[in-house]
């Protein structure tokens, strides 16, 4: 599903910057995100912004005809970035937070295809914040949805996770390569249909 960062002060998360998965809608107000700390929690959705979409190409959504013009990543997955000061000129959810392109163009942000575009301030004046979480070099543990066993070498045991990637085709990065302590090696869901098998 939807990985997302929130923005809310509340320390559930880990803090401000931390990144986890919406597991599932409670209903059209109300969501659950599992974080990446393990921790799950009820949010509000629809127009409330607790929550701050970062990448959603773990839900499958693609933009068909969209091309990132740094990358060259094509359909592109999740959110399309579009240069609003250059003619057709896009970015995938990767390259725009990796700052590629013109820090000093305004971009639009559309979520889906067909969907409106939101208009973005340049990146240049936005305040960063450093974004935490499932990513390469990530020590982690069994997380909620664990059911592989004892690949890990039981319960409490730590891996380290060596890249991200697809869980298939049509959810990219929705994934983490692990390689454990005992030596064993395998990939684990982590947003897969809002699965965290880590954390």
């Amino acid at each position: 599903m939807f990985n997302y960062q929130k923005i809310v002060t509340s320390e559930l998360d880990g803090g401000e910057g931390h990144l986890g998965t919406v597991r599932n809608f409670e209903s059209p107000e109300e969501v659950v995100v599992v974080w990446d700390n393990g921790t799950a929690a009820n949010y509000r959705c629809l127009g409330a912004y607790d929550l701050r979409i970062v990448d959603s190409a773990s839900t499958g959504v693609k933009h068909e005809g969209a091309m990132c013009d740094f990358c060259r990543q094509s359909p592109i997955f999740g959110i399309r970035w579009k240069c609003g000061d250059c003619n057709n000129y896009d970015l995938c959810s990767i390259c725009y937070h990796g700052d590629k392109h013109n820090l000093k163009h305004r971009f639009f942000r559309i979520l889906c295809p067909g969907s409106n575009r939101f208009a973005v301030e340049p990146r240049r004046k936005a305040k960063k914040i450093t974004v935490r979480g499932i990513f390469a070099n990530a020590r982690v543990i069994r997380g909620v949805d664990w059911q592989w066993e004892d690949q890990d070498g039981g319960n409490g045991k730590r891996g380290k996770v060596t890249e991200i990637q697809d869980w298939s085709a049509a959810s990219p990065r929705s994934a983490s390569y692990v390689i454990w302590d005992n030596g064993s090696k395998n990939l684990y869901r982590v947003g897969f249909e809002g699965m965290a098998d880590l954390k």
